[in-house]
């Protein structure tokens, strides 16, 4: 479903994260999405998520006008940013998210170094079409109960499906950075392009059926 049939994105309260790292490796035909892996879940924020969206904007120079101001200026499409602080979460998943965007299934180096250390080849490794991708599931907190009275919720949206996201920064309470207990995690959100419609998009809404069935309880 494109992003035009979706919400627009938002949560007022915590969230439940899921992930799903393609299992496949860096392959140009299997793009992230390709339903290969386990979703797992990652965590539940203490607060609402904080989303960021930024529009792009390039420099368009012709010959008439010269190459120091732009004769005009080209959009080059939006991103969107998602940040969170996890009261809880799944160290095994978030030093997967970490390692992004290797995952421990691509060799940095034959000698498995330390981060910083990188093969040639790693470096212009294309995120969304060789799948280093990660999907993403955000489920309300509320969907429990609200599943039970959806006659009082008639519109609600469970949650949101991002089909390839990639970790910006992640910091964990081992670190000194955030309390002991808890970690930050800022994730950007990738389009994708469909080739149905014809359009770009970043995210879609959960539906009822998908969020009851397919995504673990985190208890």
């Amino acid at each position: 479903m494109a992003q035009a049939n979706a919400a627009w994105v938002y949560a007022t309260g915590p969230v439940h994260m899921y992930c799903r790292i393609s299992t496949r490796g860096p392959n140009p035909q299997q793009p992230a999405g390709d339903g290969s892996g386990t979703i797992s879940y990652v965590g539940t924020s203490e607060d609402a998520p904080e989303f960021d969206r930024s529009k792009k904007f390039g420099e368009v120079h012709t010959a008439q006008g010269g190459n120091l101001v732009p004769y005009d200026m080209g959009y080059g499409g939006q991103i969107i940013t998602v940040g969170m602080d996890l009261k809880r979460h799944s160290d095994t998943i978030l030093r997967l998210l970490e390692d992004a965007p290797n995952f421990g299934r691509i060799a940095k180096n034959q000698d498995g170094g330390p981060d910083g250390l990188e093969l040639v080849g790693d470096i212009g490794a294309l995120i969304v079409s060789q799948g280093l991708g990660i999907e993403f599931w955000m489920l309300n907190t509320f969907w429990k109960y609200a599943q039970r009275n959806l006659f009082a919720y008639p519109d609600l949206r469970p949650g949101y499906y991002f089909r390839s996201g990639i970790p910006l920064r992640l910091f964990r309470g081992d670190d000194g950075k955030v309390e002991a207990s808890k970690a930050r995690l800022d994730l950007l959100m990738l389009r994708v392009y469909d080739p149905v419609s014809m359009s770009f998009y970043q995210y879609d809404s959960i539906s009822n059926r998908f969020a009851g069935a397919a995504l673990p309880d985190p208890g």
